[in-house]
């Protein structure tokens, strides 16, 4: 599960069942992915998962949007690398994104579509 704030509805509304997610981890590094398997607004839980398993009170933010995942896998992919195939120049996305149609173009030809992709940069 991955708790989303308020201020990234927009892009959880859009997420769908069988999107990929990748994890930046460290720097200049994506080094986890996975499958949205479903997607719920529950605020209750959200902050339940936040204080008992975080132990984060502070409630300074929410994490009322909730996506459902599949298992994660490691991959291996640099920031710089995805920023050119996705024509995003010399800034790499880390925080939640949803990247637009007209810029997977370069992974649809290049690895045949997400799924390519995530299985070239899979160890």
């Amino acid at each position: 599960m991955w708790g989303l704030t308020s201020s990234i509805k927009p892009t959880w509304k859009t997420s769908e069942r069988d999107d990929w997610v990748l994890f930046y981890t460290r720097e200049n590094q994506y080094e986890h992915a996975a499958r949205i398997k479903g997607k719920q607004h529950n605020p209750d839980f959200g902050d339940a998962i936040r204080e008992e398993v975080l132990k984060d009170v502070s409630r300074d933010r929410d994490w009322d949007y909730l996506l459902l995942l599949d298992d994660p896998i490691e991959v291996s992919v640099s920031g710089d690398t995805v920023a050119e195939l996705l024509d995003y120049g010399n800034w790499f996305p880390v925080r939640f994104i949803r990247v637009i149609g007209e810029r997977l173009e370069t992974i649809e030809l290049e690895y045949d579509g997400v799924d390519g992709f995530i299985s070239a940069i899979r160890e």
